[in-house]
């Protein structure tokens, strides 16, 4: 998945990370730290960074009977550092973490208050989308009305 900055004041796009030869950096053959191909993230910007949450993710795998193509939901977190033009990932501290998910919204806080004490993000909303797709229901029940006049 590319990675790119447009520049406002002359209206031009650059690169940061990508397979394409115009790509500042191509992507590391051990990986990259940028998010891994996804799609409706969750972002938001903050001091400087951008930090992207979540996203859906293509994949084939066994979801109820046989292979399928399905949604696999993600909970990473990243951040894009505007100064230096590079992906970090983040690890989170503690044990709560919020669930793999997908849609979600992400804002930032400049003042929390007594939430963290220092500037924030706030998580809201979103959904795991791992193994959607069911199969339909084999039993069927049927009703029947009538009216009289």
């Amino acid at each position: 998945q590319d990675s790119w900055v447009l520049d406002v004041a002359s209206r031009q796009w650059t690169c940061l990370h990508g397979p394409h030869p115009y790509c500042r950096q191509p992507f590391p053959a051990g990986g990259s730290s940028a998010p891994s191909g996804v799609v409706v993230p969750a972002f938001s910007a903050l001091d400087g960074r951008v930090y992207v949450y979540g996203g859906l993710r293509q994949r084939m795998q066994a979801c109820g009977t046989g292979e399928t193509f399905h949604w696999e939901s993600r909970a990473q977190l990243h951040f894009l550092d505007l100064e230096r033009l590079t992906w970090i990932g983040v690890e989170a501290r503690g044990a709560a973490h919020p669930p793999s998910l997908a849609m979600a919204s992400l804002t930032s806080l400049q003042n929390p208050g007594e939430a963290g004490g220092g500037p924030g993000l706030v998580l809201f909303g979103g959904q795991n989308w791992d193994c959607v797709w069911k199969e339909p229901s084999s039993s069927s029940s049927s009703s029947s009305s009538s009216s009289s006049s």
